[in-house]
């Protein structure tokens, strides 16, 4: 088990706007009920000044299918709060917006690893389906300065394929080629 504590402290760089104090704490476990299978999971509260708190997680599994082959599946949400110059800071190109709601994520994915040459290499195929709500977007005013805004919810699917190798013990390589349908 992984456990931590972090806190921290945003500020604008304008001294006549806000600050924002926030923190955290998490879990993280990791447990193999089986020589040939990962179970993977964690849990998170963080707490925004000004924001209501927020549970977070993730959890997936590995499992081992022969000598050299791994499936993966994931699955998770998040959150990420509005930073304060897009709630509060006016500029001669950007008018702020105080209220700006947080974005929401749900994840999933599942993916193939398969390390071949005499493990030197490993080639990995995955697919995501990430879903968000509240995705903060820009948008031009009519006096032609710009204002974050909250869009309607949005999908983003893909694949990834990549490669990873090891010419040396201490050195990796790797190359990836990703594709995302975003609407």
């Amino acid at each position: 088990v992984i456990a931590g504590l972090e806190g921290g402290q945003e500020r604008a760089t304008e001294h006549t706007l806000h600050k924002r104090g926030h923190g955290g704490i998490y879990a993280i476990h990791l447990f193999k009920p089986f020589p040939t299978t990962e179970l993977k999971g964690g849990l998170r509260l963080d707490k925004y000044q000004s924001l209501d708190p927020r549970w977070t997680f993730n959890g997936g599994a590995d499992q081992k299918v022969g000598t050299s082959t791994v499936l993966r599946v994931s699955l998770g949400n998040n959150f990420k709060p509005p930073v304060l110059s897009d709630l509060f800071q006016k500029t001669p190109f950007q008018v702020p917006n105080p209220h700006l709601k947080p974005e929401k994520s749900l994840s999933f994915e599942a993916g193939i690893d398969h390390i071949f040459a005499d493990l030197q290499a490993k080639a990995s195929l995955t697919g995501f389906v990430n879903k968000i709500d509240h995705i903060t977007l820009p948008r031009r005013l009519q006096s032609g300065q710009f204002q974050r805004f909250n869009g309607a919810k949005r999908i983003a699917k893909g694949a990834e394929l990549a490669l990873a190798f090891h010419p040396l013990s201490s050195l990796e390589g790797k190359m990836a080629l990703t594709y995302t349908h975003a609407r």
